[in-house]
C-alpha cells in the first residue's frame, strides 16, 4: 500500500496540491494571479494539472525500476506462498557465496 502511495497516488496529486496552494497564498496576498482565481474548483486548469501528475507519477515509476537493484543473477525464485493464513510475497533468495577453497597446509 505504501508503494502505491508513493509511486502513483503522490505524484499524480502533487502537482494539483502545490498549485492550489500557491494560488491560495497569491489571494491572501491579493496580487494579480491571486485576484484571477475566484476560489472555484472548476476553473482550474485541469488539463494541465492531470498531464503534469502523469507525467510525474511516471517519471516516478520510470525512476523506481531504473534505479532499483538487480537481483543477483542465480538467485533461485521463490514464489509467493500461504503460512499460517498468511500470504507470503515471492521473492529471491539470497544467495551463499561458495566455500573458498582449503589452503594446502605451508611447508616450514
Amino acid at each position: 500500500m505504501i508503494r502505491r502511495l508513493v509511486t502513483l497516488i503522490i505524484p499524480l496529486l502533487l502537482p494539483a496540491l502545490v498549485y492550489l496552494g500557491w494560488l491560495t497564498l497569491e489571494r491572501r496576498r491579493g496580487t494579480d494571479w491571486g485576484k484571477r482565481w475566484d476560489g472555484r474548483l472548476v476553473t482550474l486548469p485541469w488539463e494541465w494539472l492531470v498531464l503534469a501528475g502523469v507525467a510525474l507519477a511516471a517519471l516516478t515509476l520510470f525512476l523506481t525500476v531504473l534505479l532499483r537493484s538487480p537481483p543477483p543473477i542465480h538467485a533461485p525464485y521463490i514464489p509467493a506462498h500461504v503460512v499460517d493464513g498468511r500470504v507470503i510475497e515471492g521473492e529471491t533468495a539470497p544467495t551463499v557465496p561458495p566455500a573458498p577453497p582449503p589452503q594446502p597446509p605451508s611447508l616450514p
